[in-house]
């Protein structure tokens, strides 16, 4: 940059030397133009190529969790603060009272499996997508818990 305005100065010189006669206001402009032109250019050519670098994928939940338990947590945040009534917590319920029922050797149907399940759990299994408070799936998700033989 230095080089550039002290080139620029000495035409400057060379041009009074010459007896012409350079305007004394549009002359240091001239030479601070030239020396941002090239300071520009200069930058623009000495700098390396970006570095762009990928980040790595990072999984939803932390290292040692349980997939499948962080997919519930998320499902029923969800649901508890959706503005709209889906059917997923109410299929997952029904899911979990299957797998549940079948690793007891019940099914639905049989008597008495109602009744174990509660009238809360059995209501929110048979009714339409709506949706469903807090006390309502922590009362669901405690009657399959607590289904033992």
């Amino acid at each position: 940059m230095v080089i550039t305005g002290v080139v620029l100065l000495a035409v400057l010189g060379v041009a009074r030397y010459e007896h012409v006669t350079p305007d004394p206001v549009r002359m240091p402009l001239l030479v601070a133009v030239g020396v941002f032109v090239v300071g520009f250019v200069v930058d623009l050519t000495t700098m390396p190529a970006p570095d762009w670098e990928l980040v790595a994928t990072r999984t939803v939940n932390p290292a040692g969790q349980d997939a499948g338990l962080n997919r519930n947590v998320r499902m029923l945040e969800n649901h508890l603060t959706s503005r709209t009534v889906e059917p997923v917590v109410q299929h997952r319920l029904a899911l979990l009272t299957e797998a549940r029922l079948s690793e007891l050797g019940l099914r639905r149907g049989d008597p008495g499996v109602d009744g174990r399940l509660g009238p809360t759990l059995c209501d929110v299994l048979d009714s339409p997508a709506r949706q469903l408070s807090r006390e309502t799936l922590e009362e669901c998700i405690r009657r399959i818990e607590e289904l033992s033989p």
